[in-house]
């Protein structure tokens, strides 16, 4: 799909006991994938009991206003708020990574 390979790992419901809020899932993900600093891995989220998750597996969370008033992101603590994606360009990089560059963030 979209000429992109499949990826290698896969964490589904099954393989995790509690849902999110909970990391479970985000660190059996990371342990698959042998991340051993989660700070590296960005995300983009909408929703504060997933945000919750990803900032307890150490991620940087992107939060985007779309789903969730303003407030309620707040309290999630996300590293970043942008109000939608064209806020952010995301550009290639050396060594598989990216860059990532967030504009008219609310945090």
């Amino acid at each position: 799909m979209f000429g992109l390979p499949q990826p290698k790992v896969f964490v589904i419901a099954e393989d995790v006991t509690t849902g999110k809020p909970d990391p479970q899932g985000y660190f059996l993900g990371k342990s698959r994938l042998e991340i051993r600093d989660p700070s590296t891995i960005s995300v983009f989220e909408d929703a504060p009991a997933v945000i919750k998750a990803e900032k307890a597996a150490g991620f940087k969370v992107i939060a985007v206003q779309a789903s969730y008033p303003l407030e309620k992101l707040l309290e999630a603590d996300p590293d970043w708020i942008v109000e939608n994606l064209c806020s952010v360009t995301v550009k290639a990089a050396s060594n598989f990574k990216v860059q990532i560059e967030i504009k008219n963030a609310f945090q």
